[in-house]
């Protein structure tokens, strides 16, 4: 599904998709097909199953002017395996709600008290991320399984950068220290190195 809301500040609008992926983490947590979930930086959001934690739910975000508003507006992309058995996920470090919650099937009603929740939540992110930045990067940072983790970034040009993740920045940066010091990342892919370094991605 697509949100579009006005973009926030330009100082924090980097923190949207990250609050966006709590947003689903807390809603995946409520109701009687609750699951556990925590996130990778910046906005996978990962659920338990099998002793792995596993991707349930990617999250795109785009900033994009728009004619009848009077600012831009943020269109968030939010795609979350609902029902899909094993053989119906595209990789197999992929799994859907109902397999994570054991249930042999999601009726509607789930997926629409899912969606109040989420959107809920999204609300009360967003209204946080203005009245409390620091508040909004504690909660992240208390789900965010990156935090602390020995980890690879696959940066846009096509480097890579391995380090410890100590912290996040004011914007949503992951901050990763390594030999050479400790370096801001906007956007990257994350690999986790401890463990389940084939797991993760």
């Amino acid at each position: 599904m697509s949100v579009a809301l006005p973009a926030p500040r330009p100082e924090v609008v980097g923190w949207v998709p990250l609050l966006t992926g709590l947003a689903v983490v807390q809603a995946l947590g409520a109701g009687p097909y609750a699951v556990p979930a925590a996130l990778k930086w910046p906005n996978d959001v990962l659920v338990p199953q099998d002793g792995q934690w596993r991707k349930v739910c990617g999250i795109l975000a785009q900033v994009v002017p728009a004619a009848s508003a009077p600012g831009p507006v943020v269109v968030l992309g939010t795609g979350i395996n609902l029902d899909q058995d094993r053989e119906d996920l595209p990789v197999p470090t992929a799994t859907s709600w109902r397999l994570a919650c054991g249930s042999e099937s999601l009726p509607p009603s789930a997926r629409q008290a899912w969606l109040q929740d989420y959107l809920r939540a999204l609300d009360g992110l967003l209204d946080l991320l203005e009245r409390d930045p620091a508040a909004l990067r504690a909660a992240y940072a208390r789900r965010c399984r990156t935090l602390g983790q020995p980890v690879r970034v696959h940066l846009p040009d096509g480097s890579t950068e391995e380090g410890r993740a100590v912290g996040l920045d004011d914007s949503g940066a992951l901050l990763v220290q390594s030999a050479t010091g400790t370096r801001a990342h906007h956007a990257g892919d994350v690999v986790h190195l401890r463990h389940d370094r084939s797991t993760e991605r």
